[in-house]
């Protein structure tokens, strides 16, 4: 099992893409494996995203220091997880 959520999302997004491609040429015989692949993947997601969600709310401001000029270590991970998402959805108007 997986817990890497970009990772994840790249897979649904290759099951939409490839099930949209199969529909623009009329080839119907594998939408019962991808609606099924689809439907396995997306309550993973889930679990996967508020796994990192509930991460996030459990850090402590008293891991920092109070007065270090570091980056909290939550910025950079953070920032890398919202742009991996922002670039997968960038085409997508969901």
């Amino acid at each position: 099992k997986s817990y890497d959520c970009l990772e994840m999302l790249i897979l649904l997004r290759i099951v939409v893409l490839h099930s949209q491609m199969m529909r623009t040429r009329q080839t119907g015989c594998l939408d019962a494996f991808f609606d099924r692949v689809n439907m396995l993947l997306w309550p993973r997601f889930k679990v996967v995203l508020d796994a990192h969600l509930a991460s996030i709310k459990s850090i402590r401001d008293s891991s920092h220091p109070k007065n270090s000029t570091q980056v909290h270590y939550i910025a950079p991970r953070y920032a890398e997880f919202a742009s991996g998402i922002d670039i997968l959805n960038k085409d997508y108007n969901d």
